[in-house]
């Protein structure tokens, strides 16, 4: 295997150049990485089974792999404080991590029948969600590691990805092939009733709105726009909105008023 492959590294979003020599360290292919909130640490998971930490600002790696996964990791989060590292594998687990320290908190998370694809917290950092090829998305106490409530069911395939609404009310999850649902957080509820999918209209060619009708909804920057696949308007007034780089859901429901 070309060593290229096995190399994650940081570019200068401002300027381009790459910023320093490749991270060097997993071998085998890096399927995620992900920064820690205040910016200062990387984290990358591998198929080789482990989750290594970097210095953002250095390249250095810190501490030795975070290790006990029996499988490829392919999906790693920062909790918002970034106080905990959470990390989803093909061993149908996920595991719970101090980055400061490395260790391993409690014991793995067990419960899905297949592996797991897609770790995410919710932005109060109260609830970890975890979406897996079984077809449903759990969700997990992080303080404990204890399920909370039922598996949330619906999807016919596998969970390609999970998100929270930014009060952390709804949670969205999209299937590996497209399909959207959305559950309240709080009563595990699926939303079901109508739905209405909402036609992408460009009543301007350099507006890049998501309109209904005649109300615009969502102004979406260009490079996503050109990349936007679907959006689909819940009765409740949630709007979801996909493309290859962006999964979001925000609520329009006062600007569909009377």
């Amino acid at each position: 295997m070309e060593r290229k492959r096995l190399r994650s590294r940081l570019w200068d979003a401002r300027t381009v150049p790459q910023m320093g020599d490749p991270l060097i360290g997993h071998t085998d292919w890096i399927t995620s990485v992900v920064f820690s909130p205040d910016g200062k640490v990387l984290a990358s998971g591998s198929t080789d089974k482990t989750v290594r930490l970097w210095d953002a600002r250095t390249g250095a790696q810190l501490g030795d792999p975070l290790t006990g996964h029996t499988r490829s990791i392919w999906s790693i989060v920062f909790s918002p404080d970034g106080k905990v590292l959470a990390s989803g594998s093909g061993d149908k687990t996920v595991r719970l991590w101090d980055p400061r320290t490395g260790a391993q908190l409690g014991d793995p998370l067990t419960g899905h029948t297949n592996g797991i694809m897609f770790v995410v917290f919710s932005p109060d950092g109260e609830v970890l969600a975890s979406g897996s090829g079984d077809e449903t998305v759990r969700l997990w106490d992080p303080r404990t590691g204890a399920q909370l409530g039922d598996p949330l069911t619906g999807h016919t395939e596998g969970i390609a990805s999970v998100v929270f609404s930014p009060d952390s009310k709804v949670l969205a999850a999209e299937s590996l092939y497209g399909a959207v649902r959305l559950w309240d957080t709080l009563t595990r509820q699926i939303y079901t009733g109508s739905l209405e999918i909402s036609t992408v209209s460009k009543p301007h060619f350099k507006s890049n709105w998501i309109s209904h009708g005649s109300r615009r909804l969502l102004w979406i920057p260009a490079h996503y726009w050109s990349m936007l696949t679907s959006t689909i308007l819940f009765s409740h007034g949630r709007l979801v909105a996909h493309s290859g780089a962006m999964f979001i859901i925000i609520d329009v429901s006062d600007f569909l008023a009377p």
